[in-house]
């Protein structure tokens, strides 16, 4: 089937922003078989997470996310859908937080946050008041 994809508007774009959803460039040739207009797509980041429960301890989840960053080029390699956190790891952990706002933080991802100069002081962190 021919399909046609319209991107949003500038307006759309700062709405979709203003609910905490992230907006990102996708190449419509890694999505797509054949042309469906524009070179570059503007979509709406689907986030899938692994959330670990506060049960596990701070550094187990700090060494995971360590490990996973260092890593994230050698993920993506292994398969393109990694692509995206391989560009932006704490970026990307920072859009699921801000989609997700009102969800205390585990201690041990807030850590790499901070390591990684991509925390926002007005996320809880859990286990703290």
């Amino acid at each position: 089937m021919d399909i046609r994809v319209v991107n949003p508007c500038p307006d759309e774009v700062a709405k979709i922003k203003a609910a905490g959803l992230a907006v990102v460039e996708v190449d419509p040739k890694a999505a797509f078989s054949k042309s469906v207009g524009p070179s570059t797509l503007m979509g709406v980041a689907i986030l899938f997470g692994y959330n670990m429960g506060t049960n596990i301890p701070e550094d187990v989840v700090y060494k995971m996310l360590t490990a996973f960053y260092k890593n994230k080029d050698d993920l993506a390699k292994s398969d393109p859908g990694f692509t995206p956190m391989a560009k932006d790891f704490a970026g990307m952990q920072a859009q699921g937080i801000n989609a997700n706002p009102d969800i205390p933080v585990h201690p041990g991802l807030a850590r790499f946050l901070k390591e990684h100069k991509a925390w926002n002081n007005q996320w809880k962190v859990a286990g703290t008041k």
